[in-house]
């Protein structure tokens, strides 16, 4: 009884997953929209936002990243992300669900990436497309 009680209080003060159209202008890696704009509604579109898929983290393009180590077969694992990310981005309309408030300590957007598909009526998670396609750097807690 108790179970019961606090699920439907959960369901009651926890808002649902909001899913915001998003309209791609440019992608840097494997796992990070550079540009994007994303439709809030009621005429809001918040212009120009990177955004940090959550959920994978992609092989790396370039030797920026100075908390790892990144090598020749990284380099090219992480130009066949980017080529994957780009794939399934084009198949149908491109969403959002933001994690948290706010931006990251980069300034990127946290969200999580859907795309729907409505030729087949299906929701892709990205995250899970690129971790099945081996674009996951190291298991995730």
């Amino acid at each position: 009884m108790l179970n019961t009680w606090v699920m439907a209080c959960v369901l009651l003060f926890v808002p649902p997953a909001t899913y915001h159209p998003i309209e791609i202008k440019r992608v840097h890696d494997g796992d990070t929209i550079s540009s994007a704009d994303i439709q809030l509604g009621y005429g809001v579109v918040l212009k120009d936002q990177s955004i940090r898929l959550l959920g994978f983290d992609a092989w790396e393009i370039s030797r920026t990243r100075k908390t790892v180590k990144i090598t020749e077969e990284e380099l090219r694992l992480g130009k066949l992300a980017k080529t994957d990310l780009l794939t399934v981005l084009a198949m149908g309309k491109v969403y959002i669900v933001q994690d948290g408030d706010g931006k990251n300590v980069y300034g990127r957007i946290d969200g999580w990436v859907m795309v729907y598909v409505k030729e087949t009526d299906t929701l892709i998670d990205v995250a899970k497309w690129m971790r099945e396609r081996g674009h996951q750097r190291k298991d995730l807690p």
